[in-house]
């Protein structure tokens, strides 16, 4: 909800200093409580006691005063229908925003120029379409004359009697965690008997208790070490760990499982690919182009390693959003930006600044949803519907990524480099600089005829200083930072004809060198000149990326107001900041405390005085902040359980669902902020609570990548190599990675094209947007494809073989080894008995001499058959 806002700004003003302060002033705080209807009525009364005087005619010479003579005009002839946030007209005219449409994108002035604001426009009559007011007599001349002096004054304001109003919400989402200790005690009194000693458990057995629902009993051995290993390193148990566990009857056992379990590299893996789901990542650009993104796998061994090493979550956060601002300075930290640079990004787009407004949209979007739970994107055409998200508020957060784009840049590591160096040819440094300084000069060639080319008032909006373009000149200047611009195959038509032959020859080189050395270690990365302290070696990139790196033309970049969502309607320029709801009364407050900046990594400088992408993550990471935290714990209960406390992961906005249990989302939340941000410390209290030890735990079907690796880990096929390029990727086909043993994470993810089993069982859509949630599907093709595909009968075939080469010819054994091997326990009787008579009667078949040539034998059919029961492919 957003407040009327007409109450003093200062709210250090107390009741006994009224007397001191002006009488609109006083009326306010006196009422400042008072209901919405009683404040139209005091506002009223009070613009009519101040147009009691004669009405104003100012002149140029004449300084105008706003309470003097704009107050009264707006209150008598337009408040009755544009006061107040709940305005049945959908534009209030008491909040200096709304006319420079910051939350609309509309603006009803344009700054100096009374002539042009739209404003002006309607009220003399301009547009016989809209004519205000809408009811009553029309404005006198006078009034229009004063409100035209005002606008080309500046639309001076008085914040004192017209404070901007504050955004509040009552909405759970959006207030602090706070923990209950009272609540934590009476959890404990009303815990079971045969509970852990986990306040996990005391908030579910409280609910219980509340509900009068008796627990179900703890699972046995074979079923939670299989759970585990499934649910924590996506692979299933060996037969000899199922029966090490089983065996172990030590108090500990259970929990030494958990830490075994955590810290296998495997678990990295797993975890990984939950957030690339999150982060959108691929390995391609998307769109008809989706050009192939060579080094994207950095990113990804980067999350690898993150979850691995349990870095803080808070670290986590912001070298994902601010990496190459972070000192000193990191591959680690270039490479995590790989988060931002994973949007899709149309080299094909033929409008430029389309290309990279959608580039910005996706990053924004990204952003709010994976560490605020939030549906942003709403609000990039319009006012959130339902939460209390304004248009400016989405351009506002947009703003701190405008001075940045994706790009390819070196690596600076030297183990990385040593290889390259090695193999690189002496005269490849000379050719690369050679290309470089006649790039250089045919760039100059080039900005020389644009400037030309550049009408005169395409000249003065470029020059004027961005701070005071008008709308109109930052579009003109927009037009003109693009002709600017020039991939390098413009550059080449620049290039004078003395100097013709050499480049053509320098280039040859270049490309042949190319090909028979290693590339420069790189990766593909978010990297903003104007606010990184550390310069970067940016890269020649495939494709046509948004504004071909140009330091300072992505210095120069602004946030602003898209118009409907227009890349072309150019709203008012907006600071970077964060969604008023979650600000407070400060630029960085949190909840309702305030907060300065205080985290460590400041940035060296602050751009322009504006804010930067550090100061975003150092103020997500906050431990006042009211989501970042309760985001991520809930999307570990739901990778978990199937299910969050917030089912709704990604929107944890209004409309979103409650949390079943909001006590025990708080105080997760602030269990892991007390940790350290240790995500290992939530997973840790998870799995060894009794909730998630019992033994109707919510049966849901494996991810599509789980399902083929387990399949190439029960064959013994499964390679454990760990990171590296992806599988299909530098140049290879993407046919090689249905053939390839490594797990289905370091197979070449590209947009549109996933890996066969991936697309088929519900893999996320990397052409599109942030996955925090997969829907499940059941339908025959899963079937139909595991029965056919040529992956899962060679798994199967394999299988067949090692079962064989264990168990040799006896039947019996056969099953049972097969049946350990694949769901980690033993075949119940009649599963035995069903299983022998199959083989024995396909046994029988082939000996008449009806097999076909080369067909599989009984027992591979048999664990062909095996491969597709879907309690292989359940986490139970």
């Amino acid at each position: 909800m957003i407040s009327s806002g007409l109450n003093v700004k200062d709210a250090s003003l107390t009741r006994p200093h009224c007397e001191n302060l002006p009488m609109p002033t006083r009326f306010f705080m006196i009422f400042e409580r008072c209901s919405a209807l009683a404040i139209v009525s005091v506002l009223v009364a009070v613009a009519s006691a101040l147009s009691l005087a004669e009405e104003p005619t100012p002149t140029t010479s004449t300084k105008l005063d706003f309470r003097r003579d704009v107050f009264p005009i707006l209150s008598r002839r337009c408040w009755e229908c544009h006061l107040g946030g709940d305005t049945s007209s959908g534009i209030r005219l008491d909040v200096r925003g709304e006319w420079l449409g910051e939350t609309t994108g509309r603006p009803l002035v344009v700054l100096g120029k009374s002539g042009k604001s739209r404003v002006i426009e309607v009220l003399e009559g301009r547009d016989p379409k809209v004519v205000m007011p809408a009811e009553g007599d029309r404005l006198k001349p006078a009034e229009i004359a004063t409100l035209r002096k005002w606008i080309d004054d500046g639309l001076v304001w008085d914040d004192e009697l017209l404070p901007a109003p504050k955004v509040k919400s009552d909405h759970w989402a959006f207030q602090p965690v706070v923990v209950d200790a009272s609540r934590l005690r009476k959890n404990r009194q009303t815990r079971d008997a045969s509970a852990t000693n986990n306040p996990i458990d005391d908030f579910i057995s409280a609910k219980h208790h509340e509900l009068g629902v008796t627990p179900a009993d703890e699972a046995d051995r074979r079923t939670l070490i299989r759970r585990l290993s499934l649910d924590l390193l996506g692979l299933p148990p060996s037969r000899e760990e199922v029966e090490e566990f089983i065996a172990d009857e030590s108090p500990g056992a259970y929990e030494q499982l958990v830490d075994r379990l955590l810290a296998s590299p495997a678990y990295g893996e797993r975890w990984t690919r939950h957030w690339l789901d999150v982060a959108r990542w691929a390995e391609s650009e998307g769109y008809e182009s989706n050009h192939p993104r060579s080094f994207a796998w950095r990113y990804r061994d980067y999350v690898i390693n993150a979850f691995n090493s349990d870095k803080p979550f808070d670290e986590f956060v912001r070298q994902q959003i601010a990496g190459d601002e972070l000192q000193p300075y990191s591959d680690e930290n270039v490479i995590a930006t790989g988060f931002l640079a994973a949007a899709r990004i149309s080299s094909n787009e033929e409008d430029k600044w389309r290309q990279r407004n959608d580039v910005l949209v996706d990053i924004t979007n990204a952003t709010a949803n994976a560490f605020l739970g939030l549906t942003m994107q709403c609000a990039q055409c319009h006012n959130h519907k339902s939460d209390p998200i304004t248009t400016r508020d989405y351009y506002r957060l947009q703003a701190y990524f405008v001075t940045g784009q994706p790009i390819d840049v070196a690596l600076r590591d030297p183990s990385l480099r040593r290889d390259f160096e090695a193999r690189r040819p002496p005269e490849y440094e000379p050719a690369l600089a050679l290309r470089e300084s006649l790039l250089e000069s045919a760039r100059r060639r080039f900005h020389d005829e644009v400037r030309r080319s550049l009408t005169p008032d395409e000249r003065s909006a470029y020059e004027a200083p961005v701070e005071q373009r008008e709308v109109e000149q930052e579009r003109l200047a927009r037009l003109v930072d693009l002709k600017f611009q020039a991939s390098v195959n413009v550059l080449d038509r620049y290039i004078p004809e003395s100097d013709r032959k050499l480049y053509d020859e320098i280039k040859r080189k270049i490309t042949e060198i190319e090909k028979m050395s290693p590339r420069v270690p790189q990766t593909f990365a978010f990297y903003s000149p104007a606010t990184s302290p550390h310069r970067l070696n940016v890269l020649p990139s495939i494709g046509f990326y948004p504004l071909p790196f140009d330091r300072d033309a992505l210095s120069r970049e602004r946030g602003s107001v898209k118009i409907r969502g227009d890349v072309h309607g150019i709203g008012p320029v907006v600071t970077a900041g964060v969604p008023a709801v979650l600000g407070g009364s400060g630029e960085f407050a949190v909840a309702s405390g305030e907060l300065k900046i205080s985290q460590p990594n400041s940035p060296l400088v602050t751009h322009n005085s504006q804010l930067t992408r550090l100061d975003l993550a150092n103020w997500l990471t906050d431990p006042r902040h009211p989501l970042t935290a309760r985001v991520w714990v809930n999307r570990l209960w739901q990778w978990h359980f199937g299910t969050g406390l917030v089912a709704t992961a990604d929107d944890f906005g209004v409309r979103g669902a409650k949390p079943t249990h909001p006590e025990l989302l708080g105080w997760l939340a602030s269990e892991l902020i007390d940790s350290g941000w240790s995500t290992k410390h939530i997973q840790r209290l998870i799995v060894t609570s009794r909730t998630y030890r019992l033994r109707n735990f919510p049966r849901h079907r494996v991810e599509a990548e789980v399902l083929r690796d387990v399949q190439l880990a029960v064959a013994g096929l499964l390679e454990r190599r760990i990171g590296g390029p992806s599988v299909g990727g530098l140049g290879e086909s993407l046919e090689v990675r249905e053939k390839s043993n490594r797990r289905n994470l370091y197979l070449f993810q590209k947009r549109g094209h996933p890996p066969s089993m991936q697309g088929l069982f519900d893999g996320p859509n990397e052409a599109s947007e942030s996955c925090p949630q997969r829907h499940v599907s059941t339908t025959p093709l899963h079937a139909l494809f595991l029965l056919n595909n040529e992956f899962a009968l060679r798994a199967a075939i394999t299988l067949a073989q090692r079962i064989e080469s264990l168990a040799g010819l006896d039947r019996e054994r056969q099953i049972d080894l097969l049946f350990r091997e694949v769901l980690s326990r033993p075949a119940t009787e009649t599963e035995r008995l069903a299983l022998l008579k199959f083989l024995n009667e396909e046994t029988a078949k082939r000996s008449g001499g009806s097999a076909t040539p080369n067909a599989p034998t009984p027992f591979q059919l048999l664990c062909h058959v095996m491969m597709n029961l879907s309690e292989l492919s359940s986490l139970e």
